[in-house]
């Protein structure tokens, strides 16, 4: 859970801090997915797509690690 935590950190030092986007970068690896689209989306925004970064595992026969796809998808809209 600590890419998790550190996505949720992220956000919340850019929204109660207003910290310099330029201080702040985001790696996970091997994380759940933590936020919606809508969180993502300011996240990117506020951040910076070049400052964030989410590494995920694939195998040479593309079989994805199940951690990084949870929650899946039609969770993350309703």
């Amino acid at each position: 859970l600590g890419g998790s935590l550190a996505t949720l950190c992220v956000g919340h030092l850019l929204i109660n801090f207003k910290q310099p986007q330029d201080d702040l970068q985001l790696e996970t690896y091997g994380s759940p997915r933590t936020v919606g689209e809508k969180l993502s989306e300011e996240l990117v925004s506020k951040l910076g797509a070049d400052n964030i970064m989410r590494f995920v595992a694939k195998d040479s026969k593309n079989v994805s690690d199940m951690i990084p796809t949870i929650p899946f998808e039609s969770l993350l809209r309703a």
